[in-house]
């Protein structure tokens, strides 16, 4: 899953927490993978995780514009 940080404004915050979930999700899953030397595709998990830094980041700013 891959998402820009102009896609990431343009959500709001209920779908923005979905997308956390899913993506943490996968991420336990490919770390898993990883884990077992299963995973093909390690670079995978870096991506996951700059999507999960690029949702709190926005999640972020929200919470101080709204203070």
């Amino acid at each position: 899953m891959k998402i820009k940080m102009t896609e990431i404004r343009t959500k709001e915050k209920p779908e923005l927490d979905r997308i956390l979930k899913d993506t943490r999700e996968e991420l336990r899953q490919l770390k898993t993978k990883a884990g077992a030397q299963d995973l093909k595709n390690v670079r995978a998990i870096r991506k996951l995780r700059l999507v999960v830094a690029r949702v709190n980041t926005h999640m972020s700013e929200l919470k101080t514009k709204l203070s």
